[in-house]
C-alpha cells in the first residue's frame, strides 16, 4: 500500500514538473495598441494558470506600450529587449510556445517576406524554423478592424489593402496561428492540452496530428472531419475504433 501511494506521488510530481515545463512562452510584443488590453488580459489569464513568461520588446513596443506597462501586466516575467535580448537561439530552446499579443502591420509585412531585422522578427522566424508554435494576435494587423475604421483608414486603395490581406495569408500558410487576442488564453492551454493536436479554425475539415501516438482520447476530443498523421504515427485500436464510430477519416501523410 505504502509502495503504491510513492508511485502514486512521483507520478503526480512528474506530471507536474511536465506541466509547468509545457506552460513556458515566450510572448513578443511589437509596437501596436489595437486590442491590447484584450491580449493583455488573456496572459494575466494564463498566469493564473500557472503559466511563465519572457516578454521580449521591440523599440517600437517600448514607445507605444513601454516596457514598464508590460511589467506591470505580466507580474514575476523577465522582460527583455534589443539590447538585452540578444541571442535567440537559447530563448527558443528553453520556451515551448511563442505568443505575439499585439502584431502590427508592419512586423506582419517583415514575417511574411522573410524579414528579420530585429530581435522579435528574428524568434517568430527562427521559431517557425524550429516547428515552434506561434500564436499571433491579430487585432493590430487586420486590415477591416474597427478602431482602423474609425480612424478612417479603411479609404485605402484596393491594391494596398490586397497585398496587406495577402500577408496574413502567407503567415497562416508558414504556421502562424492568427485569432483575437481575446483568445489567446483558450488558444494555449488547449495546446498544452491536447499537445498532439494540430489546431486552428474550428471549421477546418482537415488538420495535422503531430504526436506519435494517436490514443482514443484525442480521436474523441479531435475537431473536423479527417486526421492526417504522418507515417510514422502509432495509432491505438481503440482510436481507430471511435474514429469509425464517428465518421472520422485518418489519413497519411
Amino acid at each position: 500500500m505504502e509502495e503504491a501511494l510513492l508511485i502514486e506521488r512521483v507520478v503526480e510530481e512528474v506530471w507536474k514538473r511536465l506541466q509547468e515545463r509545457q506552460r513556458r512562452a515566450l510572448v513578443l510584443f511589437t509596437g501596436g495598441t489595437i486590442g491590447v488590453e484584450d491580449a493583455l488580459s488573456s496572459l494575466a489569464i494564463l498566469q493564473e494558470q500557472g503559466w511563465s513568461f519572457t516578454a521580449v520588446v521591440t523599440p517600437g513596443a517600448e514607445r507605444a506600450l513601454g516596457t514598464e506597462r508590460i511589467a506591470g501586466a505580466l507580474p514575476g516575467a523577465t522582460i527583455l529587449t534589443e539590447e538585452n535580448g540578444w541571442p535567440p537561439g537559447p530563448l527558443l530552446r528553453e520556451h515551448r510556445l511563442i505568443l505575439v499579443p499585439v502584431l502590427t502591420v508592419n512586423s506582419a509585412a517583415k514575417v511574411a517576406v522573410g524579414i528579420a531585422d530585429n530581435l522579435v522578427t528574428t524568434l517568430i522566424l527562427e521559431g517557425l524554423l524550429m516547428g515552434k508554435p506561434v500564436l499571433a494576435a491579430r487585432d493590430a494587423c487586420q486590415i477591416d478592424h474597427p478602431v482602423r475604421t474609425r480612424l478612417g483608414m479603411d479609404r485605402g486603395q484596393p491594391a494596398l489593402r490586397e497585398q496587406l490581406a495577402k500577408n496574413l495569408e502567407k503567415l497562416a500558410a508558414y504556421g502562424i496561428h492568427l485569432l483575437p487576442a481575446g483568445e489567446l488564453a483558450s488558444a494555449a492551454e488547449e495546446l498544452v492540452s491536447f499537445p498532439g493536436r494540430f489546431w486552428g479554425k474550428k471549421e477546418a475539415a482537415s488538420r495535422v496530428f503531430t504526436g506519435k501516438v494517436l490514443s482514443r482520447s484525442q480521436v474523441a476530443a479531435w475537431q473536423g472531419r479527417e486526421i492526417i498523421v504522418a507515417r510514422d504515427t502509432v495509432i491505438t485500436p481503440l482510436a481507430r475504433e471511435l474514429a469509425v464510430e464517428r465518421g472520422l477519416k485518418i489519413r497519411s501523410q
